[in-house]
Formats: structure tokens, sequence, C-alpha cells
């Protein structure tokens, strides 16, 4: 009743926290002795609906992203995920969060060169109030050498929610993963465009331990209103050594974003 009362449509969600649930494994055969890394890079990428996957997958394939151990993606369906992770060479696990608007699901992944030993989806509150759109985050704990390493892809609420629904959400992810692991990092687009609200989306994750790992990159989308600083990259236990978005077409209004770590040794 309400999708007639407002003229928008209701979109379906995926609240249940066991799924649906995708997953896939496309990694090449490694050798047994494969040392541990000096450094890990994480991507967090915004791909618009998943419609331009070839795209995507072409930026991905090129330095800086195609240096990515782990990748962060949002607006996906599982078809999308399954490709790409595929054509990389990569290991996948996805959870879509609703049903978009043009019928696809709509949801999270996390994209690993390292195996994915386990994984969890964080349900978000505050559904979008016209629409009923459901939000998630995606958790995924890799496994390096022996040390697990874990990375979420978030997707927060538009504005609309206002400001205060979205810290909540921000914080439900934070809670949900809580000493789930030594190395955490906490990556994807937080939906930061008015004013006032990455500031304080940047200082809810350093209550909590956070560093902002993304901090002075700039704006990752191109729009009507100027350039706006959406999508981040937030961590605990590892120190950035170089950051950026990758400013080339991707195939979305967002840019992807990428920061590289120090790799404890």
């Amino acid at each position: 009743m309400l999708g007639f009362l407002t003229g928008c449509p209701i979109m379906a969600g995926y609240s249940d926290a066991e799924g649906p649930r995708y997953s896939g494994d496309f990694r090449p055969v490694q050798p047994v002795a494969v040392e541990a890394p000096s450094s890990v890079t994480v991507v967090t990428y915004n791909l618009a609906f998943a419609e331009q996957v070839t795209e995507a997958v072409a930026s991905l394939s090129s330095p800086p992203l195609s240096e990515a151990d782990v990748i962060a993606m949002q607006e996906m369906d599982a078809p999308a995920v399954e490709r790409i992770a595929r054509e990389l060479g990569m290991s996948y696990v996805y959870y879509p969060a609703s049903v978009a608007k043009d019928g696809d699901d709509f949801g999270n992944a996390v994209l690993s060169r390292w195996p994915i030993t386990a994984d969890q989806k964080i349900n978000l509150p505050h559904d979008d109030p016209y629409h009923q759109q459901h939000r998630i985050g995606v958790a995924a704990t890799v496994d390096i050498r022996g040390t697990p390493f874990q990375v979420v892809s978030v997707h927060g609420a538009t504005p609309i929610v206002g400001l205060g629904a979205r810290l909540d959400q921000a914080e439900t992810v934070i809670q949900a993963v809580d000493g789930a692991a030594q190395s955490q990092v906490i990556a994807g687009d937080f939906n930061t465009s008015d004013p006032g609200s990455l500031t304080q989306t940047v200082k809810l994750f350093s209550q909590w331990g956070f560093q902002w790992a993304s901090e002075g990159v700039g704006d990752t989308v191109d729009s009507v209103i100027g350039g706006l600083p959406l999508d981040s990259v937030f961590a605990r236990g590892l120190t950035p050594v170089a950051r950026g978005v990758d400013k080339r077409p991707s195939g979305s209004d967002h840019q992807p974003v990428w920061v590289r770590f120090a790799w404890p040794q």
C-alpha cells in the first residue's frame, strides 16, 4: 500500500541472516610454500547496479587496482560477482540485500586472492522509508599465511534516512565484527554526501579504534552538484602506507578507492 500511496515501488528485501549466500573459488593452484606478503591492498568499488561488468574487469585488471588482495564491492548481483571473480582468479562470497528497481539482486561482495575461511551477513537497521530498501554488510575472513584478516563490505543507506540512522548502521557493523580478528578493514559506500556526515562517520570509527585509512583521497563520485566523498576505508590493527582513488573510467558513477597496508611480519 505504501508504494501505491507514494508512487515509489517497494523493494523486496533479504532479511534472513543466513542468506541467500553465493560463493566460489577461482584462484589458481599455488605452490605449497607461499611467503607472507610485505603488504596487502584493499579496494572498495561500488559498481552501480552491477551493469558494466566488462569495464569493471578491465579496471580491476590494471594497476593500481590489479594489486588488490581483497576487493569489497557494492550494488552487486550474483552473476556479476562470479564473472569478476572468475576473470580475476579470486575467491568470493556474496549476499544480496534487496531487489533493485531493475529487478536484479542488489548486495555486497568480498573477493580475495587468499582463501576465505569464514563469512557473515550483517543486517543493517533503518530501511529506506519510501522504497523499504534493505542494506547489509558482508564480512569475510581471509587466511594470509596462517594469519586471519577480516574485510567487511558495507553499503549504507542514502541520506534520506537521516545521519543518526546511518551512524547507527555503521556502529551495527562495527559491533558485529568487534574482536573477530586482530587486523580488520571496513570499507564501502557510506553515502556521506550531506554536510557533516563524513566527519561524524570518521569520529564514530575513531571511537572504536579504527583509523580512516583512505583519508585525503578526495571525492569518489562525480555528480551534478559536484564531487562527493561517499566511499571510505577504515582499518584497525594495520598501518596504511599508500592510498588513492582510481580516476579512470570504471563502468560506475563511483570511482574505486584503494589502500595499501603494511602487513605484520
